[in-house]
């Protein structure tokens, strides 16, 4: 399958997906919050779709591993804000650990793909082929 939109990766699918339940999850905390974590929650689940995007658009594979580990950074600092908002009450249980478990999901599927990245030589300018 030849990946010419960076939408057809499974990866950013999840993590556009997860990014908007983010959005309304942390909209529901106290309104001190909304400013503070929230605002840093909300920026960070969507700089994993954006660091995909715009790392899938680059010349080379190489930049495309850059942006991809911007993405994983990102990833890892939502599961930071989740920890934070779980241990001040904020969401229940369940919201918790569903957010969590995605964002370690997605962690997974960057590092999978950045190894793919690795072990493949690069052929042409665009990122190979890989769907995750």
């Amino acid at each position: 399958m030849n990946i010419k939109d960076y939408r057809e990766l499974d990866v950013y699918k999840r993590a556009y997906t997860l990014a908007l339940e983010i959005h309304k999850f942390s909209l529901s905390w106290p309104k001190f919050e909304l400013y503070e974590n929230g605002s840093q929650i909300r920026r960070a689940s969507k700089s994993v779709c954006n660091n995909i995007g715009e790392g899938h658009s680059r010349k080379g594979v190489n930049e495309f591993k850059l942006f991809l580990t911007y993405a994983l950074a990102s990833a890892e600092e939502v599961t930071i804000c989740l920890d934070f908002a779980h241990d001040c009450g904020y969401g229940t249980e369940e919201q918790y650990e569903y957010l969590f478990n995605g964002y370690k999901t997605i962690c997974k599927q960057l590092m999978r793909y950045m190894q793919s990245l690795i072990r493949k030589p690069a052929t042409g300018n665009r990122p190979p082929d890989t769907v995750l």
